[in-house]
């Protein structure tokens, strides 16, 4: 039964498995499922322009938030990563469900072959500034094209002539089953974008209750931060920022990093710190602001948004 509710999601493969486990989920915990809605967004209708040239704030996201506004939907589900930093007013993050695999993810054109190993002038295709800067980081010698559209074609691009790899969320690859061999990329390596992996639950300020009972704790403590880190800074899809979180088992402690980068990879200004005391939300919330703001007060970070945002 659907009790009347209403699901709002985009329509790629992606996102309805992620739409019908969001609905799975709040059937058990209710024992009503809400109808799917298919809701077409600006990111979905452009596949070409490279993300950081879309004016539109909340390309994946604006539609949705509208016809959950209007009343259309009652919940809507999205890949975190893609919201934007602040929801509109009247909307609030009712739930996330725990969370995938933060990390990136290589598909070698070549079975066997890895970032270490690829030649000099290899090509490799991603649609993230942050994966571009972070990948040209340890490899300058490598060359980038941009990488639009639904998953299927994110990996098929790997097939091209002329392609060396591909560069996607290891948590996408997990929820579509793929079985593509694949080099997952150490966090170390390559610091996940601000709430990878997570699936985020929307909904009308006042309505949470139609979702709180599906959220996973851990996961909106690690959300809170790398939020606020991104929310300081800014940044949006034009500038290649990070954070990655971790709640230490034997204290409780959130632990998160940042960083701020220039699309080449020649300059990247890490920061990190860490609560003290009882876990709680104004905690957790303020350390992303004190990493953000620690990139703010460094000179070469500094430097770097305002670089970026021109």
């Amino acid at each position: 039964m659907s009790g009347g509710l209403k699901l709002g999601t985009r329509g790629s493969p992606l996102a309805l498995f992620q739409a019908r486990l969001v609905r799975e989920r709040m059937r058990r915990a209710s024992g009503t499922a809400p109808e799917i809605v298919i809701i077409r967004t600006a990111g979905d209708s452009d596949r070409t322009t490279p993300l950081e040239e879309l004016g539109e704030v909340g390309i994946f996201t604006a539609a949705i938030d509208r016809a959950l506004l209007a009343g259309e939907v009652d919940v809507a589900v999205h890949s975190l990563k893609d919201a934007p930093s602040s929801f509109q007013q009247g909307i609030a993050l009712g739930a996330v469900l725990e969370r995938e695999d933060p990390r990136d993810t290589f598909l070698p054109a070549r079975e066997g072959e890895t970032l270490r190993t690829l030649p000099p002038g290899a090509v490799i295709a991603t649609g993230s500034l942050r994966r571009r800067s972070l990948l040209l980081e340890r490899r300058p010698d490598l060359e980038t094209v941009e990488l639009r559209g639904n998953m299927d074609r994110r990996i098929q691009k790997r097939n091209e002539p002329g392609i060396d790899g591909v560069i996607l969320a290891e948590a996408a690859m997990v929820r579509l089953e793929q079985k593509i061999p694949r080099e997952v990329i150490a966090i170390e390596r390559m610091l996940p974008a601000c709430c990878q992996g997570i699936i985020g639950i929307t909904v009308r300020e006042g309505e949470e209750e139609l979702v709180s009972a599906i959220s996973d704790a851990a996961t909106m403590r690690r959300a809170r931060a790398e939020r606020s880190f991104l929310r300081v800074l800014d940044g949006g899809c034009r500038v290649p920022l990070a954070a990655h979180s971790s709640i230490d088992d034997t204290s409780g402690a959130l632990l998160l990093e940042g960083l701020v980068a220039d699309r080449d990879g020649r300059s990247v200004v890490r920061r990190s710190d860490r609560t003290t005391g009882p876990p709680d939300a104004d905690s957790d919330q303020a350390l992303g602001e004190n990493v953000a703001r620690a990139i703010l007060d460094d000179e070469e970070g500094a430097a770097l948004l305002r670089a970026m945002r021109s």
